[in-house]
């Protein structure tokens, strides 16, 4: 019988609790060491955190890899094109290989988040946040994976998560 699903998951927010013991700093992850403070001080106030998430947050990029970041922005924030045109004229600055790719999110409820969400709790590494509170969300959404109340599945190579029930096992 092989490794489940469950337990590849489980092994992996081990290595990302293990991870954000120590390592390198959040400001030497992205590809640009002055992007951090760029992107915490063009969206304040309504910035909550920055999280590292895909192959760069799991150690299995390659030279050629872009680097995926969830910028938490406050709920009253509209997620909107200015955002990105935001991230285009302060932050991105050129920087064209490899690419940094944003994606602008609310913080979602301690019960709810969507697949990009999941997928940054899973893998993600907190870059920079305002307070603590992104930290207890993301170990939150853990625990819930953990726990089965959401599982991963995997269609034509791209992720997507269940909610509901945990499998049961005769």
């Amino acid at each position: 019988m092989g490794v489940s699903l469950n337990e590849v998951c489980r092994g992996a927010l081990a290595a990302a609790v293990d991870a954000e013991a120590g390592g390198a700093t959040p400001a030497s992850v992205l590809p640009d060491h002055g992007m951090l403070a760029r992107i915490t001080e063009s969206y304040r106030p309504a910035i909550v955190g920055v999280i590292l998430f895909g192959s760069r947050a799991q150690g299995t990029a390659r030279l050629d890899s872009d680097w995926d970041v969830v910028l938490v922005m406050t709920p009253t924030t509209a997620l909107s094109r200015d955002l990105y045109r935001t991230w285009d004229e302060r932050i991105d600055r050129g920087t064209r290989e490899p690419l940094v790719n944003p994606h602008f999110i609310h913080l979602p409820s301690p019960a709810g988040g969507g697949s990009l969400w999941l997928e940054a709790a899973l893998h993600g590494q907190v870059l920079w946040q305002r307070d603590a509170g992104l930290t207890r969300r993301l170990a939150s959404a853990r625990e819930r994976i953990a726990a089965g109340q959401v599982r991963r599945r995997i269609a034509y190579g791209t992720p997507y998560w269940v909610h509901g029930q945990p499998d049961v096992q005769p």
